[in-house]
């Protein structure tokens, strides 16, 4: 598949070559894979990835590896590489590590949050209702994710949003799926407002109720697309 086909994508080619090459090609492909630049069962080839990316076959060839293991590509030796379709027993296994993750954390924000968290997460409520009227997809995508990493990354600022970022991928193609929904968007922040009144009322089981309810809603989202792009999907 070739990426240059696609205008959203050329901006995030860009290997800095003072740097580890292999992770910022992973990087790079994870990211067209669970924003959907690169479909669900779409053809990628080596060859295009290495020319538009300036790099060597061997880095394109380790990424590719690296995200076989995550359940993102499948590999077929001497067929090609398919970018893999988004498995419903995937998106439920991603989707109860994720859940476990983000409960344990609001729990701990609602408990132990102070005026400096509080701030942050009005700030990010803030970002997130400007953004509203932009009908701009990957910026209300990152900015849903701002939300939970400030959240996760109190008192928790090393490793738990990135063990989370990775064990959410296959939720992540789902939730980018779902943004054009305008509807879900606005929905997202009334759940965000709701995950924050009881944070910084030191509600923690409530606050855990809310994220749960939060990030259950991706089950009914997910019939509405798997009716749009039945091919994006399997079991």
């Amino acid at each position: 598949m070739a990426l240059r086909s696609q205008k959203s994508d050329t901006e995030t080619i860009r290997i800095n070559r003072r740097l580890p090459i292999v992770p910022q090609v992973h990087s790079t492909l994870h990211h067209l894979i669970v924003h959907c630049v690169l479909p669900p069962g779409s053809p990628i080839r080596e060859k295009d990835l290495s020319e538009q990316m300036e790099v060597s076959r061997t880095p394109i060839r380790e990424a590719l590896l690296q995200l076989e293991k995550e359940g993102l590509v499948e590999i077929y030796p001497q067929s090609g590489t398919r970018i893999s379709k988004i498995s419903m027993e995937e998106v439920r296994e991603s989707h109860f590590i994720r859940e476990a993750m983000e409960s344990a954390t609001v729990r701990f924000a609602a408990q132990q949050g102070d005026s400096q968290l509080y701030k942050q997460l009005n700030t990010r409520l803030q970002e997130f209702e400007a953004a509203l009227g932009t009908a701009e997809k990957d910026l209300l995508f990152e900015l849903d994710e701002l939300f939970h990493k400030t959240i996760a990354e109190f008192r928790f600022q090393n490793r738990l949003w990135k063990i989370t970022n990775i064990a959410k991928s296959h939720m992540d193609r789902v939730r980018h799926l779902t943004l054009p929904l305008p509807k879900r968007i606005y929905e997202i922040a009334d759940e965000h407002q709701r995950v924050t009144d009881c944070i910084t009322q030191h509600q923690p089981d409530d606050a855990v109720r809310a994220i749960k309810d939060h990030l259950s809603v991706i089950f009914s989202d997910i019939e509405r697309i798997r009716a749009e792009h039945s091919e994006y999907f399997v079991e």
